[in-house]
């Protein structure tokens, strides 16, 4: 049986589970198109151009987001079924914060992965092991694809991936924790 997860300003809903790409966040209970998922905590950095991490969020040219778990473990699909948000805080006409959260692009079931479109500038692609029928064969953004030749087959990819397993309770990560 799985553990579901929460956090600070977040619905119930999901859990963390094995993947073929290593751990990933999973849907616990059906999810509608549009549906909140939870919000975004994590560490905040302005004008930190060469920072970067496996995990961060780039919310405009000068924000990044390192979010804490269970959102640092949404992994990258080609036809994702979520997508993240956000609004700007804004006082004097500079920015003091922001309110960040994950929505539903499309219905999801029970067991299923939530994944997000990286959409990564060309120069910072990797090749991508989604397992969509739809994989890019890169993790990078579409409109930048003809920068890259193509690594592997849909049918590749898709052999890589393996059913989720479901992660022992006292492997949780601590949704508490700062990631960094």
């Amino acid at each position: 049986m799985f553990k579901e997860i929460a956090q600070p300003g977040s619905r119930t809903g999901t859990y963390i589970g094995e993947t073929a790409v290593g751990r990933g966040l999973f849907a616990a209970r059906p999810f509608r198109a549009g549906e909140f998922v939870g919000s975004v905590d994590g560490r905040f950095l302005r004008d930190a151009p060469n920072y970067g991490s496996d995990y961060c969020i780039g919310l405009d040219d000068t924000t990044t987001l390192e979010p804490t778990p269970p959102f640092s473990l949404l992994n990258h699909g080609c036809r994702p079924n979520c997508a993240v948000f956000y609004d700007c805080e804004e006082e004097n006409g500079s920015v003091e914060g922001y309110d960040v959260w994950i929505e539903t692009i499309r219905d999801l079931e029970r067991g299923e992965e939530l994944t997000i479109d990286y959409a990564w500038p060309s120069d910072a692609a990797i090749p991508c092991k989604c397992g969509s029928t739809q994989c890019r064969g890169w993790i990078c953004r579409e409109d930048e694809l003809h920068n890259l030749q193509r690594t592997s087959t849909v049918e590749e990819s898709a052999r890589d991936v393996t059913p989720p397993t479901e992660v022992a309770s006292d492997e949780l990560l601590d949704p508490q924790s700062n990631v960094g």
